[in-house]
């Protein structure tokens, strides 16, 4: 009975012995492909960020070229193109107060 047991618990010491050793050989596997893993993941979100900036920079443009194209459409003026009319309206106002002033000079 204590040979068997003898046995038994050599047995069980080997048993533990190489359950550590493959313990070690997983975990060194495990940290390898979790680099890996991290890696790669890391590269993929750079990418996908990278693509998602271009495709907003894409939208926005499209978008703001068919905003301009809507407000050409409807007649509606922009920023720039009322600042030309008002430039236009003070050189005309000016002009004509010019020509009044003739005017009441001719008259008068």
């Amino acid at each position: 009975m204590f040979e068997n047991l003898k046995d038994f618990f050599l047995f069980c010491y080997e048993a533990a012995d190489r359950m550590d050793e493959k313990s070690s050989y997983y975990h060194a596997m495990r940290k390898e492909r979790m680099e890996e893993f991290r890696e790669k993941h890391k590269e993929a979100t750079e990418k996908a960020k990278e693509h998602a900036q271009e495709r907003l920079e894409e939208m926005r443009t499209t978008r703001a070229e068919k905003i301009k194209d809507i407000i050409d459409e409807a007649g509606i003026a922009t920023k720039e193109e009322l600042e030309d009319v008002k430039t236009l309206l003070e050189k005309l106002n000016e002009k004509i107060d010019i020509l009044a002033k003739n005017e009441k000079k001719k008259t008068g």
